[in-house]
């Protein structure tokens, strides 16, 4: 058994256990399986997973593995009930590339200032795609827009942003 950090480079360093099986495949040849820990619990007290099931924690926690937590379910459903619980949409998805002010501010730049999404790209050396989901709200659905922000960036309109520095307004 050995455990790895979920997504060091993102700073979540949750533990993720894996357990490796050696055993003795077809002519004896040697083999081995890595999988998580919960498969291997629904393994044991459920059996093998049929039509494609994947283990799935019902709590969206992937550190508990109690067998009340755990169900062997389709990719589909799985994924469904991450993105209900919000697992996996703006910043909480492991590879989100914006906290929650860096996308306040993005919608900022481009609602209130009136740049163009090209202009935020070329200023801030970013990827085009992933700041035009950004404002136009396809990605980071769960970043709410706070009315102070505005404000508060307007008030202070000549100092600057702690996540960018702060574009001049257009009119």
């Amino acid at each position: 058994m050995r455990s790895r950090s979920k997504n060091p480079k993102k700073g979540d360093h949750r533990q993720i256990l894996d357990l490796t099986l050696d055993y003795r495949g077809p002519n004896n040849k040697q083999l081995r399986r890595t999988e998580q820990v919960a498969y291997w619990m629904l393994f044991a007290w459920h059996g093998a997973p049929k039509g494609g099931k994947e283990a799935s924690h019902l709590d969206g926690n992937r550190e508990n593995n109690f067998l009340t937590n755990l169900a062997w379910e389709t990719t589909g459903i799985n994924r469904e009930r991450r993105y209900a619980n919000g697992q996996y949409s703006g910043v909480n998805n492991p590879r989100h590339r914006f906290t929650e002010g860096q996308v306040r501010f993005l919608r900022y730049v481009y609602e209130v200032s009136r740049w163009t999404i090209d202009e935020i790209v070329r200023e801030y050396l970013l990827p085009e795609a992933t700041v035009r989901r950004a404002v136009t709200r396809t990605t980071y659905k769960n970043v709410v827009d706070d009315p102070s922000y505005k404000l508060t960036v307007l008030d202070h309109h000549n100092s600057r942003h702690p996540d960018y520095p702060h574009p001049q307004i257009r009119e």
